[in-house]
């Protein structure tokens, strides 16, 4: 089913898992808006324009470092599976973070 919820390991190679599981869970935490408690008391329909559930459901993730075998647990949606694939691909790397010459800084 789209947007059903499922368990990932994500196995790491050189990133520690603990660190990853951090950065991932507050990317998303900030994409689904957990820090912006601000207008959660307003009633859905004066909150301006609210993602849909769907959309929502791909915001919701789990993740877990299990540091014994240096690898990721994420539940999450399919969707999301793959956004985390991306960010995991772009983090696990051997070259320290900023040492890359792909991604040249502004």
């Amino acid at each position: 089913a789209m947007g059903a919820f499922q368990l990932y390991k994500i196995p790491l190679r050189y990133a520690v898992a603990d660190e990853v599981a951090k950065t991932l869970q507050s990317f998303f935490d900030k994409k689904a808006g957990v820090k912006n408690q601000g207008n959660n008391s307003l009633p859905p329909w004066m909150r301006g324009a609210q993602e849909p559930p769907a959309k929502a459901a791909d915001n919701q993730v789990s993740i877990t470092a299990e540091t014994i075998s240096n690898m990721l647990l994420v539940y999450c949606t399919e969707k999301t599976k793959a956004d985390i694939d991306d960010i995991v691909k772009d983090i696990d790397t051997a070259e320290p973070p900023g040492a890359s010459a792909v991604s040249p800084t502004a």
